[in-house]
């Protein structure tokens, strides 16, 4: 089994990927990574707002930053990273 590592976003050499399909899935990695419970007390502790929380994040770091994924073609995306550039 052979890991892949691909970056979600906007490339200029017209890469596309599945927008929905891959945020969603990538939210639900990192939902269940931090147990529902990412930011959870900075969001007045109302569980339900971590997903959308977390999907806010992937998508602005999809515009503004890098997201990149690790993906199994058997099972899907498995790891996700994101981060922004200073300044």
């Amino acid at each position: 089994m052979s890991v892949t590592i691909r970056s979600l976003g906007f490339s200029p050499s017209g890469e596309s990927f599945d927008f929905k399909e891959d945020l969603a899935e990538a939210t639900n990695v990192l939902h269940e990574a931090f147990h529902k419970q990412y930011f959870k007390s900075d969001l007045g502790g109302d569980a339900s707002l971590v997903g959308p929380f977390i999907r806010t994040h992937l998508t602005a770091g999809i515009i503004g930053g890098e997201v990149h994924v690790a993906e199994f073609p058997e099972v899907g995306i498995v790891g996700v990273t994101l981060w922004f550039g200073p300044g």
